[in-house]
């Protein structure tokens, strides 16, 4: 998913975010925001409220970069192709690109490739800072459940000096490197980690990145990683992301005891986000956001409509990326021990405690046809001692 072209030193930030005018009328894109302009393959057509999602989400990230916007003319290129085509515009299989400046993407939306054509502005450091930093502020994307890898290669101070092919190759490494960003931002500071990114090369090496360290943070680079890896290694992906447009979304209205709904979902409604590809089953999934505050610390009950069957603390067998018909919760903010919860229609029920705060709420259905999607989050009995 690294950035395919070479960059060619720290650009203005309108000509990052930017990526030149393209006049000719037989170059008009199939779909336009405000600041993404969509190219897609004729057979593939976004659900109705996807090019609002990833203008909120260029929007969100150049505020949370302290950037500027894009003019119409200078809208993100993004190219949405079928997995096939993907392969021959990025040069290998991958989800998605950036090749001089433009998207190229199987997925739609892809918002990691939009965080480096964003990031563009603020440097060219190494790709485990690039990737670390797409990662940790890419959102949530459509997994109902994401399944934590053990990364191949596990020790940070070997990753300094791959390449982001290299870095791709690598089962885990992605979600390690997105969470030792997390964590360093969450740590020093936002301005002390983007002065570390905008201060590498490319190319630097591992003494280079030390120094860095050292001089901005006030920490080496080995006591960064012996830090990390003692307090927060183990914090997964959903939980360490910014999510930024999630836990922006518009707020749910309960009792802080019990909520239910059962709303018809379809791709053509405006605040559909989808389908995230070209083909079932990841490409026929739709996305609705929204958040919703727990007021109290205690145990929560999340149920399908129809799903009759006592609720269980564990995920049922095969519960894991695909297509789904669910709803997931997912606590806002740093990570800590807030938990989540999750479950699809026909699987077991989930409860579990939940600590007080604001959650992103993420309905999901697939994309293909229309359906009536129904839940409830009750709060329950502690029986526990």
């Amino acid at each position: 998913m690294g950035e395919a072209a070479k960059w060619t030193g720290r650009l203005a930030v309108v000509g990052a975010l930017g990526l030149g005018c393209h006049d000719d009328e037989a170059d008009a894109p199939a779909f336009a925001g405000e600041y993404v302009a969509v190219y897609a393959e004729p057979e593939l057509e976004p659900c109705g409220g996807t090019l609002a999602h990833m203008d909120a989400f260029v929007v969100a990230l150049a505020q949370e970069f302290a950037l500027g916007l894009p003019s119409a003319a200078e809208r993100i290129r993004f190219h949405w192709e079928t997995t096939a085509s993907v392969a021959v515009s990025c040069g290998r299989e991958v989800a998605g690109c950036v090749v001089r400046g433009e998207v190229f993407a199987g997925s739609m939306p892809l918002n990691h490739e939009l965080v480096h054509v964003v990031a563009r502005a603020l440097g060219q450091p190494p790709a485990f800072l690039r990737e670390g930093l797409a990662v940790a502020y890419q959102g949530l994307g459509a997994d109902l459940f994401e399944i934590g890898w053990a990364p191949e290669e596990p020790d940070l101070r070997v990753l300094v000096t791959l390449s982001g092919p290299e870095l791709a190759d690598l089962l885990g490494v992605y979600e390690l490197v997105g969470g030792f960003t997390a964590f360093l931002i969450e740590t020093y500071g936002l301005p002390a980690y983007l002065r570390v990114y905008g201060a590498l090369a490319a190319d630097a090496s591992l003494a280079d990145v030390d120094a860095v360290f050292r001089e901005v943070f006030g920490d080496s680079f080995e006591e960064t990683v012996v830090a990390f890896e003692a307090d927060a290694s183990e914090c997964a992906h959903q939980r360490f992301d910014a999510k930024l447009v999630e836990c922006a979304a518009p707020e749910v209205a309960w009792d802080g005891a019990s909520y239910s709904e059962r709303v018809e979902r379809a791709c053509d409604q405006d605040d559909a986000i989808g389908p995230y590809g070209d083909q079932p089953p990841y490409g026929d999934q739709m996305l609705f956001l929204r958040t919703i505050t727990i007021p109290t610390t205690g145990k929560y009950e999340l149920r399908m409509a129809g799903d009759e069957a006592p609720s269980t603390t564990l995920p049922d067998i095969g519960y894991g990326g695909g297509q789904a018909l669910g709803v997931s919760l997912i606590r806002c903010g740093a990570c800590d021990d807030g938990g989540w919860l999750t479950t699809r229609r026909g699987d077991s029920p989930r409860a579990w405690k939940l600590r007080a705060g604001r959650y992103a709420l993420r309905v999901h259905a697939p994309a293909s046809e229309p359906a009536e999607v129904g839940f409830s989050l009750t709060r329950v009995a502690d029986e526990s001692p």
